[in-house]
């Protein structure tokens, strides 16, 4: 059976808990639910196209995460190094790799509990008609998949700097390039510049296309890897830095 280091789960529940305590995580899901609903009602028309399904919701997931997931992950190391706690953690009885993966795990579950808020949404449609259960699952799936990712991101950024807001900010233009970079738009701008094979290998990069395959409904293997290499490449920069200066 396999067994949770002691170090990892200690500062999962230690994170955890000290989001669900604050005033301010629960703001952040009002926040992240009050968003999701007027780009979902508002802009994406989702009463007024007489289709049972949540793709209004998920188009505007990977957009929503730009701001939200940055502005959760941005503080995980950053705020650590600007209280000077950061100092105590390395005198604890846990690893760099324990620290890391249970502050992003205990941040990742987090998001996840503010995600699992649009779920009123799914039982909306299933009222109104007859959704497929399958793709808004899979839909889900994707967002859960990116989320991680997202935060993988600014989890790495947080830990090169003392100053959440710069984070923040350095973390959301880091996904929206990772987000958009296999986009026709700019493929097309980069043509003058690179060969159709660099195109078609950055192109596969391009976070947007693999999460549209399980907006779709199409659950891809090489989609599910992309986005867990993607996060384990980031997380494994997070230790390394954070080992580095350790």
């Amino acid at each position: 059976m396999l067994k949770i280091p002691d170090g990892l789960e200690a500062i999962y529940i230690k994170e955890l808990r000290s989001y669900f305590r604050s005033h301010t995580a629960f703001a952040y899901i009002m926040l992240f639910l009050m968003t999701a609903a007027l780009l979902t009602f508002q802009v994406g028309n989702f009463l007024n196209r007489n289709v049972a399904d949540l793709k209004p919701l998920f188009n505007f997931f990977p957009f929503i995460f730009l701001f939200f997931i940055p502005a959760l992950g941005g503080g995980l190391w950053a705020e650590e190094k600007k209280a000077g706690t950061i100092e105590i953690l390395s005198t604890l009885p846990l690893t760099v790799t324990e620290a890391t993966l249970g502050k992003f795990l205990a941040a990742w579950t987090f998001s996840l509990a503010a995600l699992a808020g649009t779920f009123p949404l799914w039982v909306t449609v299933s009222i109104l008609g007859s959704p497929d259960h399958g793709m808004i699952l899979s839909g889900y799936l994707g967002a859960v998949l990116l989320s991680g990712v997202f935060l993988a991101v600014s989890a790495f950024i947080s830990a090169l700097t003392d100053n959440r807001v710069i984070a923040f900010l350095i973390s959301s233009a880091l996904c929206f390039i990772f987000l958009v970079i296999g986009l026709p738009i700019v493929t097309d701008f980069l043509t003058v510049f690179l060969s159709p094979l660099a195109l078609e290998i950055i192109g596969q990069f391009s976070a947007l296309s693999h999460f549209e395959n399980f907006v779709n409904g199409v659950v891809a293997f090489k989609s599910v890897l992309f986005f867990t290499l993607s996060a384990a490449f980031w997380l494994f920069l997070t230790i390394f830095t954070l080992w580095r200066e350790r």
